[in-house]
């Protein structure tokens, strides 16, 4: 049995396989600007944070000399392109958990660094939004992961306060941070941006290294 009332996972390499996704529509945003290029692995490990904050690190000085607001809505469009042509997938195992969280009357919610309507197209797509209880994007809180007001404002949506018995999942450390500072049981991911390495800075109360470890953690016993 969980002991857990609600659990908040992040979405982009938590519950959906999108790192090529989001890779690829960064490097062809960024040459369509005439922007330096960057690789996929640079892209891929600033996940976690809204492209309005890492956008410009990746540039560096040439993001001064365009619109920000139209590379924004370019890569946007690149990659609700690629969402629509079936190429978003959940990862295998999530929703199964998803299921079991919701046959155990867990509340379940995405806290992303994703603007919400981009959200919630991505779980459609993949085939999440059945189980998803809430959404909060970026777009819906004033500071961004990591910190605590994405997840509070989904315990917010639950009329839930914070505490242990609230349990956020993700696979950046801005996740764990986010969590932790929410005053809530915290759990990485390995299968996502961040390693294990990384993800220890945060020191989150587990590391799951495979979806039966993480089902194991939240109390579902075995698929």
């Amino acid at each position: 049995m969980t002991r857990f009332s609600a659990v908040i996972f992040d979405l982009d390499g938590t519950l959906v396989d999108s790192g090529r996704l989001v890779a690829q529509s960064a490097i062809d945003a960024f040459r369509h600007f005439a922007l330096p290029v960057p690789t996929a692995a640079a892209v891929i490990a600033y996940m976690g944070i809204p492209i309005e904050v890492y956008f410009a690190k990746l540039a560096g000085p040439a993001f001064e000399t365009i619109d920000p607001g139209a590379l924004y809505a370019d890569y946007r469009a690149r990659f609700k392109v690629m969402v629509e042509a079936g190429e978003l997938q959940a990862y295998e195992g999530i929703p199964e958990i998803l299921a079991g969280l919701k046959e155990a009357g867990v509340l379940i919610g995405i806290a992303t660094s994703k603007e919400t309507r981009p959200a919630i197209h991505s779980c459609e797509h993949a085939g999440l939004a059945p189980y998803i209880d809430a959404y909060v994007g970026s777009d819906m809180v004033q500071a961004y992961k990591p910190a605590p007001d994405t997840a509070l404002k989904c315990l917010e949506a639950f009329g839930l306060s914070a505490g242990p018995n609230i349990c956020v999942v993700g696979d950046a450390e801005g996740d764990i941070a986010m969590g932790r500072e929410a005053a809530a049981t915290t759990c990485g991911v390995t299968w996502g941006a961040h390693d294990a390495t990384r993800l220890s800075r945060q020191s989150p109360a587990f590391i799951a290294h495979t979806r039966g470890q993480l089902r194991d953690f939240l109390g579902l016993g075995a698929f």
